[in-house]
This record gives C-alpha cells, structure tokens and sequence, in this order.
C-alpha cells in the first residue's frame, strides 16, 4: 500500500516535491514550495474536472521536477522558479491535464484569469516554450492584474 500526503481534495504533497527534497525532508518538504501553488493546481483540477499530473514518480511516473527543483539540478534554466534555496522556496509547478492539450489549458488560465491571479499567479510560460505542459508561477513580474505570458 502506498502512503499518502493529501495536500489538498486532488493532491498530494509528493506532487509538488522532487525526490531527492523528499528524500531528504519528508513532509518539510512544504517549506520548501509556495503554498500558493497547491490552491492553484486545485482551482486548474476544478475547473477541468480532470486529473492533473505535476510529478508522478512517487507512483513509478517519469516527471521528477515538475514541482521544486534542486540548486544544483540540469532540468530547466538557471534562474527558473522552480529552484529554491535557503532563502527562496519554489514559484512554479508545471501541470499535463489529461485528456487536454497545453494550449487549451493556457486559455482555459486565460478565460479565468482574474481567478488564477487572485490565487497568485503572475506568469505562465508561452505555449511556444511549453508545448506539452502548462508552467504557472507566483514569481513576481508585471503586477498589472494580468498574467505576464514569458518566454524562458
């Protein structure tokens, strides 16, 4: 039987967690994410009403750093949201929604904007850097009362 750590109704903790911070901080491992970013996958799974993958490989998946991502880890740029350190903690989490592509999820973001905003969301990767998955981060941007759409 595998342990779970419900985050939130759809998620758990490991979803949003690397496996080498798990490894090493267990359920901590919440310090380490912006709690912001569990209300947001679940606002993303609301209003779906599908499942969502951030990191699976808890359960034997393949995506590992979908969630928080280590200092010293290959994946992703140099300065990505995902990463945090002492003094940071992650801002980003990319989601696959099953049964839909990236881009229908990006407008589905778009058409609810203001909701995904109030939660924190500053800035979604364009579709063109992100073509299989939908990058959302609370990293501060342009705080207009819109979503800053970025190319990595």
């Amino acid at each position: 039987m595998i342990e779970k750590y419900p985050i939130t109704d759809h998620f758990d903790l490991r979803e949003f967690i690397d496996p080498i911070t798990w490894a090493e901080f267990g359920e901590k491992s919440k310090e380490k994410i912006d709690n912001r970013l569990f209300k947001i996958a679940e606002l993303l799974r609301t209003l779906t009403g599908k499942p969502i993958t951030i990191n699976n490989w808890f359960i034997g998946g393949v995506r590992h750093e979908s969630g928080t991502r280590r200092q010293d880890t290959t994946t992703g740029a140099k300065h990505s949201a995902h990463k945090f350190d002492e003094l940071t903690v992650c801002k980003a989490i990319d989601c696959v929604v099953f049964g839909m592509q990236a881009e229908e999820v990006h407008k589905l973001v778009l058409e609810h904007e203001k909701e995904f905003y109030d939660l924190g969301v500053r800035q979604m990767e364009d579709i063109a850097f992100s073509p299989t998955w939908t990058h959302l981060s609370t990293r501060l941007g342009i705080d207009n009362g819109k979503i800053q759409i970025i190319k990595p």
